[in-house]
C-alpha cells in the first residue's frame, strides 16, 4: 500500500546550489517525519540540478522543468501533484528548524478554523550572519485589513491546509511576485491564520534575491500596491479585481498616487539604466494612468512625449 503523507513541502530552485545541502536536508531532517518533499528546478544552470540529484530519499520528488515557467507557475505545478492535507512552503537556501513540520501540524491538527500556520522567522544574509529576529504579531490573526498594512508572512514559513488552497483558487499566476500576499489576502476570508511564538524558520537572504535586488524590489511594490488596492475594495464590498478581470486588473483600479510613484520610480530605473524605450514608455504610461494630481500628470505626459520621441 502506497505511503499517505500528511504534509506535502514545496521549494522551488533557480539558481542557487550554494546552501541546497544544508536547506533540503533540514526539511528531511524534521522530528515529523510523515512528509513528502517535493522540489522543482527551473532550469538552473548553475549546477543546482546536480546538487539536487544527489539526495536518495524516498519521500523527496525532484520536478525537472523543461523550460523556465518561473516561481509562481512552479508552485501551482508542484501543489497540484501534492498528496498532503497541509502544504508547507520551504525556500530555496533557507532553513528549517527541527521542530518545524511538527509544530504547525499540531496547531492546524487542534483548531479547524486555523487554516495557515506561521511562525517567528530570523534573518540571515548571505554570509550567514544573523541580521534580526523578525518578532512581530503572534497569536491568532482573523482581520484581512491587518494584510493591508502589511505581508504578516514570510513565505517560507507557512503551512496552510489544501483544501482552502484549493477553494480559493490557489496561487494566481499573474502576480510574478508578492504571489503569497495575494494568496493570504483570499485565505484569510475562510479561516483564520496563527503565528506561533517561536523562532522555526530561518531566511537567507542573498545576492539574487528580491529584497537586495533594487530593480525587483520596485517590481515588487507594484504588486504589492495593487494587492492593497483590492483588498481596500473587497473590504468595501466591491467584487476582487484580479479574479473579476485577470491582467486587465489595470483596468478597474482606482487611481492611486502610490501606484503611480511605483511606476514612476521603475520607469526612471529603466530609463538610467539604458532599458529599452518602449518599456520605459510602458511604464510611465502606467505611470499616468493611475496619478490622481493635474500637476503631476502634466509631468508624466512631458516624460511620455520626450520617452516616445527617443522611440
Amino acid at each position: 500500500m502506497e505511503h499517505q503523507p500528511l504534509v506535502t513541502v514545496v521549494t522551488g530552485y533557480y539558481n542557487r546550489k550554494e546552501n541546497v545541502t544544508e536547506s533540503v536536508g533540514s526539511v528531511l531532517n524534521q522530528s515529523y517525519q510523515n512528509i513528502e518533499y517535493i522540489i522543482f528546478d527551473d532550469c538552473s544552470t548553475d549546477g543546482t540540478r546536480e546538487e539536487l540529484e544527489k539526495f536518495e530519499d524516498g519521500r523527496m520528488h525532484l520536478i525537472r522543468h523543461d523550460y523556465n515557467m518561473g516561481f509562481t507557475n512552479g508552485l501551482i505545478h508542484a501543489i497540484s501533484k501534492a498528496r498532503g492535507e497541509y502544504i508547507a512552503i520551504h525556500d530555496a537556501g533557507d532553513l528549517s528548524f527541527t521542530d518545524r513540520i511538527k509544530k504547525q501540524v499540531e496547531f492546524l491538527e487542534n483548531d479547524e478554523g486555523i487554516g495557515l500556520a506561521g511562525c517567528l522567522v530570523e534573518n540571515y544574509d548571505y554570509e550567514h550572519r544573523l541580521l534580526e529576529k523578525i518578532i512581530g504579531s503572534t497569536g491568532r490573526i482573523s482581520d484581512p485589513l491587518i494584510l493591508a498594512e502589511n505581508n504578516v508572512f514570510t513565505h517560507g514559513e507557512v503551512m496552510f491546509r489544501k483544501s482552502i488552497y484549493d477553494k480559493v483558487g490557489g496561487y494566481d499566476s499573474f502576480f510574478k511576485y508578492t504571489q503569497d500576499h495575494d494568496l493570504w489576502s483570499r485565505m484569510i476570508r475562510e479561516c483564520d491564520f496563527y503565528v506561533i511564538d517561536e523562532v522555526l524558520y530561518r531566511r537567507c537572504k542573498f545576492r539574487d534575491s528580491v529584497s537586495t535586488n533594487n530593480f525587483r524590489r520596485l517590481q515588487q511594490s507594484i504588486y504589492r500596491e495593487i494587492i492593497i488596492n483590492k483588498i481596500y475594495k473587497e473590504y468595501s464590498g466591491e467584487r476582487d479585481v484580479v479574479e473579476k478581470y485577470g491582467v486587465a486588473e489595470f483596468l478597474d483600479i482606482k487611481k492611486s498616487d502610490r501606484i503611480s510613484h511605483r511606476f514612476n520610480r521603475l520607469a526612471s530605473y529603466m530609463e538610467k539604466n539604458d532599458y529599452p524605450s518602449t518599456i520605459v514608455y510602458r511604464n510611465y504610461k502606467k505611470s499616468l494612468q493611475f496619478q490622481k494630481s493635474f500637476i503631476r500628470r502634466l509631468i508624466l505626459l512631458m516624460k511620455l512625449i520626450r520617452t516616445r520621441i527617443r522611440r
